[in-house]
């Protein structure tokens, strides 16, 4: 046993069965969403934990920009944030009229903090996600909060 511990696999003259245990956790929590707020203060269904200098996993590239187009239910990548928002953040621009959302553009960090679920990030890891042939897009899969709804607010605005 000593020489495995020495020496690389590949180096040793015997012959050695490979040997893989992967373990999956297919529970139905995998659906609850990857970022929360854990602090025990925290609401559980409330979140403002974002942070924008962190890294969030999820099927959005992390340094792109994402326009909400509404009429398709999709993101599609933009080049930047606009320069003129009604509410604006380094990685959020909301532009509203009323009670009305004209324009959602975020970053893909902020998205995947915003709505990936624990299954979405293990799922791009081992196979790169969820796909839809047909729609040509990757889906998401997440129950919210413990099946209920959830807020989660971004921290620097009061709307």
């Amino acid at each position: 046993m000593s020489a495995l511990i020495v020496s690389p696999l590949l180096l040793l003259s015997q012959v050695v069965k490979p040997n893989l245990l992967l373990m999956l956790d297919n529970s139905a929590s995998m659906y609850d969403l990857a970022y929360i707020d854990e602090s025990p203060e925290a609401d559980y269904c409330f979140d403002t934990s974002y942070n924008d200098a962190n890294s969030y996993e999820g099927y959005f590239e992390q340094s792109e920009y994402y326009r909400y187009k509404g009429t398709n239910g999709i993101f599609v990548p933009v080049a930047t944030l606009p320069p003129s928002c009604t509410y604006r953040t380094d990685y959020v621009c909301l532009n509203i009229t009323g009670t009305t959302v004209e324009d959602f553009i975020a970053k893909g960090n902020f998205l995947n903090w915003l709505s990936a679920s624990k299954f979405d990030v293990q799922k791009k890891i081992l196979t790169g996600g969820k796909y839809d042939t047909d729609k040509q897009l990757l889906i998401g899969e997440s129950r919210g909060c413990v099946g209920r709804r959830f807020i989660k607010r971004i921290p620097a605005f009061q709307i």
